[in-house]
């Protein structure tokens, strides 16, 4: 039996939590337990109840914040004098708190510490980037093993000279839940009434990394060629409600439909016609992997690796107008001859089938 403490910054909505959960869920057997430790002032939450469902504790210490580091160090140190010795190795997520969690986590007997790279950018703010590149220094010191979920992810955080130290483990999907069907397509348009609509679609929490005010100023440029666009928003977050007041204040309330946090992606992917993700930076995005699948033509920012690139992908400047990109949307997404069957036929033959991942990661586990 290997017991791994999987530590994640902030409680996930997505990204992060999706890409463990996923791994976990299809793990070919049980003798790999994973545990979470995640920093939040919320006793709990949706990501909490999904993992406790797989038999997992999750530890919640209080939220990271600049103002409160002392305390934070402290909760990190009475969690492992208390828990430390039931972990067979810690997998970090965030790696700038790699400083404060390694150090303890080692003097309490933990060997195996691994940290992940997930992004390739220390964040989309200047002043936490500045302060992120300064906090994860250390990281490579510290850790024994270095994870990561693309090349470039992987080059970004242990730079290229460690590149053949690196495991990479894809953000893998469960490929046949995005195979496509038309019964589908036409039962979800109906339910959301956009039949015989040109369907934007875009998926992400609203962060400024996700950059969906983007999203809204494209879908205008669209509308103003194309009468009958509507445009799908499916997430939640704190910048939602400057997002909707964008689409009042252009008077698309009635084009733009906020579909919350859902856990039937899947389906409602096969509504859509088109998928959107202009952002500001991210390593290999998990629902630019699900759209692929789900045979969407996808029109991505180039500040995204390229080895998202699996299916029908256009990159578009990040710096372009957003007319710009509607004009290419509009020439290249109104394909009606495109077949989106066996999409997730090629997706998964690309290494992003997530049973084969999966097996991958659990053996990784059980040789610590």
């Amino acid at each position: 039996m290997t017991k791994v403490l999987e530590i994640i910054g902030k409680r996930p909505q997505g990204g992060i939590g999706s890409f463990i959960t996923n791994y976990q869920s299809n793990f070919p057997g049980k003798e790999v337990i994973l545990d979470y430790l995640i920093f939040s002032d919320e006793p709990s939450g949706l990501f909490d109840k999904k993992v406790k469902k797989m038999g997992s504790r999750v530890y919640v210490l209080p939220e990271l914040k600049n103002t409160r580091l002392f305390r934070i160090w402290k909760s990190i140190y009475d969690f492992f004098e208390k828990y430390g010795e039931e972990y067979d190795a810690v997998h970090l997520h965030s790696a700038n708190i790699g400083f404060m969690v390694f150090p303890v986590a080692k003097k309490c007997g933990i060997n195996n510490l691994i940290v992940h790279s997930h992004s390739t950018m220390y964040s989309d703010n200047k002043i936490n980037a500045f302060r992120n590149y300064f906090l994860c220094l250390g990281i490579q010191k510290h850790a024994s093993h270095y994870l990561a979920c693309s090349i470039a992810s992987a080059d970004f955080l242990f730079g290229k000279k460690n590149r053949n130290r690196v495991l990479i483990f894809n953000n893998a999907i469960e490929c046949d839940r995005f195979a496509f069907k038309n019964e589908i397509r036409t039962k979800y348009r109906e339910q959301m009434g956009v039949e015989g609509k040109f369907v934007i679609g875009h998926v992400g929490m609203f962060y400024p990394v996700k950059n969906q005010s983007m999203v809204v100023d494209i879908f205008k440029s669209v509308c103003e060629k194309i009468s009958n666009a509507v445009l799908i928003l499916v997430g939640e977050g704190p910048l939602k409600k400057e997002v909707e007041d964008k689409v009042a204040e252009y008077g698309l309330n009635h084009k733009v439909l906020f579909l919350g946090q859902r856990y039937d992606v899947n389906n409602t992917m096969m509504a859509m016609d088109v998928f959107v993700l202009p952002s500001v930076f991210e390593g290999i995005p998990v629902v630019g992997i699900e759209a692929q699948a789900s045979g969407l033509p996808c029109f991505i920012s180039d500040a995204i690796s390229n080895e998202i690139s699996l299916q029908d992908v256009e990159f578009l400047s990040i710096n372009d107008t957003p007319k710009e990109w509607a004009e290419i949307i509009i020439k290249k997404g109104r394909n009606d001859n495109i077949k989106r069957e066996m999409a997730y036929r090629d997706i998964s033959r690309k290494g992003y089938d997530i049973k084969t991942e999966a097996t991958k990661l659990y053996e990784f586990y059980m040789s610590l």
